[in-house]
This record gives structure tokens, sequence and C-alpha cells, in this order.
């Protein structure tokens, strides 16, 4: 039935203010307007748009670093004053820098972890949309008098973040929604920093300050999950599909999407009641037991919670068709019955036949204490594997499983060292030093799990994954009996043709497996044919580096001659020119850069994976 107020009026007084819930607690501090008005800046050509936000970063970065030389001069450096003040850095860029970061919090292999913790504290409560603007985008995308469709809508936001803001309102049917509007210029910002960062990425790479391909795998995986994030219609449809999927769950559902109302920079969904999940934790972090108190009379329990958040994550890991692979706090609702309705579905995921099964012996494995199980299932997940010592890579994998396998079981520990982004961490840096490369399936299920794991643990210290994934493996065989239960008649009417596609297709499988199995007995050692395959890198290394060798002292030399000719000094011979050109000073420090930059790369190139040749070789 709808909430709808009677005594509300519609027509010319439809921007009307609504009734809002006071929040538990102290809510979160705002990012300042002027980083949103540099992201969003003004209406100019985009050319000079891209020109200004490349000086944005350059500066940033420039000041970043000379603020960190300074203090290792002075002997203050640490790296986590270094990580607090790169997180400034990137609050002030913009949204689409933040969100960058907030991806980048995930990857410790590729920066430290104290940067990585800075980086997981930022913030995206920054100033709304102004009214006029919103107004104007929201009459723009319904193509017609906003009168038509809302009864009610209170132009002040409920909520903003770097992407959108969000309004309530009323439909003409008298239910109650959320109107998500997109901020404008957000997609010439995306562009145009996504640009910036190749930009700065492609450089670093040329001057071999980095491994060509790690960084940019980083920043192709962002621009996949921003733009899925930008584009309402897909989180609408997504959204749409999620909330189908959890029909028949009973922890967990997903506003109701309007999708005739949806466009690209709008999205109408329900507006659902419930108490933010940064509220409750706040309550508990903070210890104030009058708030505790008052979730506690409202229904609220925090054991509770926290375990039928592990049910749900791995409900939507192995059963559902997508799962939602942004899960922080601020996107999980809690009703006072202790289910959870999930928001912003723009950063999703789906996870392939194979890799579920390879996960669901991942999880098996740790609930059973199988430390080489588990280990197994990790070195599956980051195939193909490059060329390497096999065996002392599985030893470290065991390692880590190992230390997170004992942590979860004991008594005495943190619940820091308990969390599941440790391990990931650790596994990261072990990719790192061997050259393995994770897949976005990976990395956007560990970016969710980890998110999660903080979460529960922040609710209940004594939760434990383990017994929770158990609960939910016997919920499952339980719902698959039953559906095998409704099937019977059918499939003993169908057995004869069901047995033939069954036999071949285990037929299929047990080739697929034997192929496997021999491919993992190969060992990975080093092979000279693949050294081989180096030299062709190695050999236009050194010829563009002799190209540019000679570029630039024929430049040089055509400059001293013109030069000499436009004062009216005695002319040399051609040769005379050439020869003190490359006699000087500044050129042999050129030439020594030079040679630097191009030894570095044949270095990088050889001691680097060609994945699909190694793969081919090895097979």
């Amino acid at each position: 039935m709808s909430d709808y107020p009677r005594s509300a009026p519609i027509g010319r007084g439809v921007f009307v203010p609504l009734p809002r819930r006071e929040k538990i607690g102290r809510s979160s501090h705002r990012v300042r307007e002027a980083a949103v008005e540099r992201a969003s800046g003004p209406d100019r050509t985009f050319a000079l748009y891209v020109v200004g936000r490349l000086w944005a970063y350059l500066m940033a970065m420039m000041g970043f670093s000379v603020r960190n030389l300074w203090d290792d001069l002075r002997m203050r450096g640490s790296p986590a004053k270094k990580g607090a003040r790169l997180r400034e850095v990137v609050q002030g860029l913009g949204p689409i820098a933040i969100k960058v970061g907030q991806q980048l919090a995930s990857r410790s292999d590729v920066l430290p972890r104290e940067y990585c913790d800075e980086l997981n504290r930022l913030l995206e409560d920054v100033e709304p949309i102004p009214r006029e603007t919103a107004l104007e985008i929201l009459e723009a995308q319904l193509k017609r008098p906003t009168d038509e469709v809302f009864r009610v809508f209170d132009p002040e936001p409920i909520g903003s973040g770097s992407i959108a803001s969000v309004f309530q309102a009323y439909l003409m049917s008298g239910e109650k929604v959320a109107v998500k509007i997109r901020r404008p210029n957000i997609e010439r910002v995306f562009l145009a920093d996504m640009q910036v960062l190749r930009f700065f990425i492609g450089l670093f790479e040329y001057l071999s300050l980095m491994p060509a391909g790690r960084i940019s795998n980083v920043v192709d995986e962002c621009e996949r999950m921003l733009r899925d994030e930008i584009d309402f219609i897909l989180e609408a449809r997504q959204g749409d599909l999620f909330r189908r999927e959890t029909r028949d769950n009973d922890y967990v559902t997903a506003p109701k999407v309007f999708l005739r109302l949806c466009t690209k920079n709008m999205m109408v969904a329900e507006f659902v009641e419930g108490i933010s999940m940064n509220e409750i934790l706040n309550a508990v972090q903070s210890g104030d037991r009058a708030l505790i108190n008052d979730l506690e009379t409202k229904g609220y329990d925090v054991r509770k919670i926290s375990q039928r958040l592990l049910q749900v994550f791995y409900w939507q890991t192995f059963e559902s068709l997508i799962f939602h692979a942004d899960l922080h706090p601020a996107n999980i609702l809690v009703k006072p019955d202790n289910t959870f309705v999930w928001l912003d579905f723009g950063c999703c995921g789906t996870l392939s036949g194979r890799y579920r099964k390879i996960l669901l012996r991942l999880m098996l494995s740790i609930a059973n204490g199988d430390v080489s199980g588990a280990a197994l299932a990790m070195m599956v997940l980051n195939e193909p594997l490059p060329p390497m010592q096999i065996d002392q890579y599985r030893f470290e994998m065991e390692t880590v499983m190992r230390q997170f396998v004992i942590s979860g079981r004991s008594r005495n520990v943190s619940w820091q060292e308990k969390c599941f982004g440790g391990a990931m961490s650790e596994i990261m840096r072990i990719s790192k030093k061997y050259e393995v490369i994770m897949s976005p399936e990976l990395l956007r299920y560990s970016r969710a799990n980890t998110h999660l794991d903080l979460m529960v643990y922040r609710l209940h210290e004594k939760t434990q994954p383990s017994r929770e994934f158990r609960k939910w493996f016997r919920a499952r065989a339980r719902r698959i009996r039953q559906r095998m239960a409704r099937n019977l008649t059918t499939a003993l009417r169908e057995l004869p043709s069901a047995v033939t596609v069954q036999l071949n297709e285990l037929g299929g499988v047990t080739s697929d497996l034997s192929v496997k199995f021999q491919d993992y007995l190969d060992t990975r050692s080093f092979r000279f044919i693949q050294q081989i395959n180096k030299i062709p890198l190695v050999i236009s290394e050194i010829v563009r580096f002799a190209i540019s060798v000679l570029l630039i002292t024929s430049i040089l030399t055509l400059g001293r001659i013109l030069m000499i000719l436009a004062t009216g000094k005695h002319a040399a011979s051609d040769m005379e020119h050439f020869l003190a050109v490359i006699r000087h000073p500044v050129v042999h420090v050129v030439f020594i850069i030079l040679l630097l930059i191009t030894l570095r790369k044949i270095l990088l190139g050889t001691r680097s994976v060609d994945v699909r040749g190694a793969r081919q070789e090895l097979s």
C-alpha cells in the first residue's frame, strides 16, 4: 500500500520537500566543493579540457613527489604518511580519480599496502548537483513536464556521490521512488581523465619506470568498471535482474526498477526504507551503548546480520547469474528483520561455470582445513601461468593459505588477521614476484570478498566464515534436491535422450581433464626456445637506439651549421661539425640516457612473459 501523503500538493507545487529519516550517529564529511567544480569544469572544447586535466594531474604528481622527497631528506618520511598524502591528492582531483583510487585500493600487487589502506578511506560524499541543474536534467530526461510523472518531487537530494545525486519523489501512482540523476559532464570528465592516465602510464612505461602492461591492465579494468557505473540503463537492467534472481532468497533483495523511466542519465527505482550498513558499523565501532541499545530495540542483531551477509555472499557467488562487485557499506540497507536490500548495481560481475567450480573447491578446502587443496585451487584461478619454478610458487601459495586457515580457526588473533583481504594481498605480492597476471574475474570477486570480510568482522568478531559456508552448502544441497524432486517426472520421461547427452558431455569433460592434467604435469622451467623468441625484441630495441642516436646527431649537426651560417663565421666541413657535435658532453649525457632506457627495455622484455606463446609451447 502506498504511503503517499494525501495532503501533499500536486501540479505546480510538485517540487516540495519531503520528510527524511535522521541518520544514526555522525554523518561523514563531505569533499570540498572545489574538487567537484574542477572535475566538472566549464563548457569548453574537449581538447582544451583534456589539457587542463593533464596539467592538474601533473601538478598533483609533482606536489606529491616534492613533499615526499622533502620528508625523506629530513628523515621524516614513512609509507603511512605518504599513503595519507596520496589519498589527499586523489581526493582533490575529482570524482573519476576517486573511483580509480578506490579500485587501486584492492591492488596491493601494484601499490604498497600502506597506500592501499589509505585509498580505502577515500570519501565519496561530495557536494550535490545544484538544484537548478538537477531539475533541468530531470525534465530533459523525462521529455515531458515533471508533474505528468511525479506528484511530488523533493528538489533537495538525500545523498550525493561522485557520479550522481539521489532524490526522493512520489509517482502519479502514489509509489515512493528514489531518482538518481547523473552529474552533468561526468562522461567528458571520465574520457578526459582516462586519456590523461593512459598518457602518464605510456610515458612511465616508455621510460622503463614500470614494467609494461601491469599498470595498464589495472587502468583497463578501472575503465571497464567506470563505464558500467556511469551507464544508468545498464545499472537499471542489472538491478532488475538481481531482484528477479532473489525471489527465492529470504535474506536479500533489490529495489524495484521502473525501466520505462530510466535513461542513460537518470534512473528511477523503488524507495526502500532501512538503515545504511554504514550507520550500523559506526554505531558498533563507536561503542556507544545508547546507539547499540536503540538498534537492538528496533530488532537489529549484529551477530545475525554478519552471519547472513556471508550466506548472501555465497549465494550470489555460486547461484546467482550476477554478483554485486562493489559491496561497500553505503550500498547495503538493513531492515529491522535483519534482511538486506542491495543498492547501486553499476558495478557487477559474472563468473563462468569453470570459475565457480574452482572457487567452490577453494572454499571447501578452506572450510575443511585442506591447505594444499586451497593453494592448488588458487593457482588454477590464476591460470594461465607463465614459465616458472612451479614447486616454489606452489610452496609460497601454500604458506599463505596455511596462515589464513590457521588465523581463521584461532581464537587469540585479531579480526584483521582473519580477513580475506590480508591473504589476497599476499597472493597479489606473490603474483607480482612471479609475473602472474590476475584475471578481471578474480579481481572483481576478490574486491567484493574483501569488502564483505571487513563488514562481517567489524560487526561481530567471532563470526566464523567456514561455519557459515558449510551452512550455505547444506542449504544449497537441499535446494538442489527439492529442484530435482520437482523435475523427477520429466527427467524419467526423457531418460533415454538425457542419458545419451550426458554421456557425450562426460566424454568431452574427461578429454578436457586429461589434457589439463598433462599441462599441469609439464614443467614451467626455463626453456631455450622461449628466449629465442625474444631475439626480435632485442634487435628492434637496438635498431631503435641506433636510429634515435643518428636522428639526434643529424638534427644537432644541421642546427650547428645553420647557426654558423647565420653569424657569418668561417664555415667548416660537414664532418668537422658532426665530430664537434658528438664530442659535446651534453650529447654524451643524452646518449647515455637513451642507452640506459634501451637496456632497461631489453631487460624487461626478456624477463616478461609472452603468455600466449608460453601456453602454446606448454601444450
